[in-house]
């Protein structure tokens, strides 16, 4: 019998496996724009005990802030931080994440 916890922190490193794979092209074709732009920004915008709560918050700022780089990790003692990585290489992107989110109450 697998435990609740076991799967979710299977989902946990699918769910970042396949980030990676996705983002690994990307990022090596994108790398010297990414440098052309400036220093990455990064923030972090929410913290909590419960995953899955920080999981549904990601997914609807996803889905509302089209193109937002959000990561989200567990530290050692359980707790779930959503970071924001602003590296987009357009300075008009880059301006209306940070608008969208201080909208959203985030920023």
């Amino acid at each position: 019998r697998i435990t609740n916890g076991a799967k979710g922190y299977s989902s946990y490193i699918l769910y970042h496996l396949g980030r990676i794979k996705e983002n690994y092209s990307d990022h090596i074709i994108a790398q010297n724009e990414k440098e052309k732009a400036g220093p990455i920004e990064k923030w972090e915008l929410f913290t909590s005990k419960h995953y899955a709560q920080t999981m549904r918050i990601k997914g609807a700022l996803e889905k509302h802030i089209k193109g937002i780089n959000l990561y989200a990790y567990t530290n050692q003692i359980g707790l779930t931080t959503l970071i924001f990585i602003n590296d987009d290489p357009n300075p008009y992107r880059k301006k209306r994440f940070k608008r969208e989110l201080k909208n959203y109450g985030y920023l």
